[in-house]
């Protein structure tokens, strides 16, 4: 087993240890995808299972462009606008449209 330096990149054992990470942000985004498709519940928590997405992918930017299908992002995307559409209304609070759109733009970068 080779070790180059301190990174988990830098070390043959944990070099791919973050992939189970990613694949798991990818499994709760896709559990929440198909709750989100026929919910009219205002609450979620997709956003935060790609938030978390996002920052493994910006971390470990080669595993995740194996692991990360546009064709599943643009179906997330397509999922969180519509079901968005349908309880914008019921939230309490003043959330912007804006963040979530920022969010969700994170994807296609």
């Amino acid at each position: 087993m080779r070790i180059f330096g301190t990174k988990p990149e830098e070390n043959e054992a944990a070099e791919f240890e973050n992939a189970l990470y990613i694949n798991l942000a990818i499994e709760e985004i896709n559990k929440n995808n198909e709750w989100l498709k026929n919910s009219d519940k205002p609450y979620q928590a997709m956003l935060a299972h790609i938030d978390i997405l996002v920052m493994l992918a910006r971390r470990f930017p080669g595993n995740a462009n194996v692991l990360i299908k546009q064709y599943k992002t643009d179906e997330w995307r397509e999922t969180f606008n519509e079901w968005f559409t349908r309880c914008e209304k019921k939230y309490h609070l003043n959330i912007e449209k804006a963040s979530k759109q920022t969010l969700m733009n994170s994807l296609s970068n």
